[in-house]
């Protein structure tokens, strides 16, 4: 006869309801934080999910429109006071992303964020840390940001109707329906 152990070791069933009580465990678990940050932030609007755990700096200068979704392992975070996030509807940042608002950041509607990307809106002297300069970003409505992207505080437009490419850097600002890739980004089509 088999080892009950091991059966349920090996055994895709098992493994299956382990998923799913992870999955119930960790959807109540953003619910709960979820909650919490609505009483927190500037606003945050119906349908809008943040997962469990995500840091967010200075949580009043945050604006969040309907059903967005800041996933596992992001950051919200600015270096100065006055900063202020407003990131519109149906926006999703996966996961492992930081977005830097120290400059302030405005983000349109139907935005996708993949994963890994660094968004920057401050630079500091290399001498004296201290030496905040920032930098406004705006960034327009039906956007998709690759994978690991990198945009830097030089960049204060990006337009809507953007594709940009995976392992990019961002230097330059990036105009309407223009898909950008490589390090540093350059205009591959406009559409």
């Amino acid at each position: 006869m088999r080892n009950p152990k091991q059966f349920l070791k090996n055994s895709s069933i098992a493994f299956s309801a382990f998923r799913a009580v992870e999955y119930a465990v960790r959807k109540l678990a953003d619910g709960v934080y979820t909650h919490i940050c609505r009483t927190a932030l500037g606003a945050c609007g119906a349908g809008t999910r943040i997962a469990f755990g995500v840091p967010i700096v200075l949580p009043k200068r945050v604006f969040l429109g309907k059903d967005c979704y800041i996933s596992q392992g992001c950051k919200l975070t600015t270096e100065i006071d006055s900063g202020v996030l407003k990131i519109g509807d149906n926006a999703v940042i996966a996961p492992n992303c930081r977005l830097d608002f120290s400059g302030g950041l405005e983000i349109g509607d139907d935005l996708l964020v993949s994963p890994g990307v660094f968004v920057l809106t401050h630079d500091h002297s290399t001498i004296d840390y201290k030496q905040i300069k920032t930098s406004f970003l705006r960034i327009g409505s039906h956007v998709w940001i690759g994978a690991n992207t990198i945009i830097l505080p030089s960049v204060s437009m990006i337009g809507s109707n953007v594709v940009i490419g995976a392992g990019s850097v961002l230097t330059k600002n990036v105009p309407d329906g223009a898909i950008v890739a490589g390090n540093p980004a350059k205009i591959i089509e406009n559409q």
